[in-house]
C-alpha cells in the first residue's frame, strides 16, 4: 500500500477514535459562545480543511529518509488536536480544553520550525491549523467568561429554547368586523 494512503487512513483512524460521547458533546454544544465565532455548521468544514493542509504538509516530507518519524509527529499532532475537544467534553471544563489547545498550538509551532528547514511549503501548510487552533483556544477562554455560573444541565423557564419561545410568545387577537 502506498505511503500517502497509509498516512491518510491513519489520520482518519485517529480522528474517528478520539471523539467525545454524544451526551458530552451535547453539553459542549449547549454552552454560550462568542458572537464572532463561526456557526457550528462551519467548524467541521474548517477543521477538515486544516486536516487536509496537515496531510498535504506531510506529503511534502514523503521524500525524506525518516518518513515514519514525521508520520508519528503529525499523527500525534492530530491526536492532540482531537483530544482538546474530547478532554473538554469529558471533563466538562473549558479551562482544561483551552490549556490543551494552547499545548496543541505550541506543538504545531515547534513542528513548523523543525519542518521549515526541509520544506518551506510543508511549514506554510501548518499555518492554517495553527491559526484555527489559536482561534479555538481564544473562543474557549471567552466561553469560560460567558458561561461562568451557567449550568446547561439545569432546566429553567428563562432558557430560550424553541419550546419556551413558542409557549411565551404574545398571543395575537383577531379583530372582528
Amino acid at each position: 500500500m502506498p505511503a500517502p494512503l497509509v498516512i491518510l487512513l491513519l489520520m482518519g483512524l485517529v480522528i474517528v477514535v478520539i471523539n467525545p460521547k454524544h451526551a458530552d458533546y451535547l453539553w459542549y454544544r449547549s454552552l454560550r459562545r462568542p458572537h464572532w465565532l463561526p456557526l457550528p455548521v462551519w467548524s467541521p468544514l474548517i477543521q477538515l480543511c486544516c486536516y487536509g493542509a496537515l496531510y498535504f504538509s506531510l506529503l511534502q516530507l514523503t521524500e525524506q529518509r525518516e518518513l515514519w518519524r514525521w508520520v508519528i509527529a503529525y499523527l500525534s499532532l492530530v491526536g492532540l488536536s482531537e483530544a482538546t475537544l474530547w478532554f473538554t467534553c469529558r471533563t466538562h471544563r473549558l479551562k482544561a480544553g483551552s490549556l490543551l489547545g494552547t499545548a496543541t498550538a505550541i506543538s504545531i509551532l515547534v513542528l513548523a520550525v523543525q519542518v521549515h528547514h526541509l520544506s518551506s511549503l510543508a511549514a506554510a501548510l501548518l499555518l492554517p491549523h495553527l491559526l484555527w487552533c489559536w482561534l479555538e483556544t481564544l473562543a474557549q477562554w471567552q466561553m469560560m467568561a460567558l458561561n461562568s455560573g451557567f449550568d446547561p444541565n439545569r432546566k429553567t423557564s428563562s432558557m430560550r429554547t424553541p419550546i419556551t419561545i413558542l409557549q411565551n410568545r404574545p398571543r395575537l387577537r383577531r379583530r372582528r368586523r
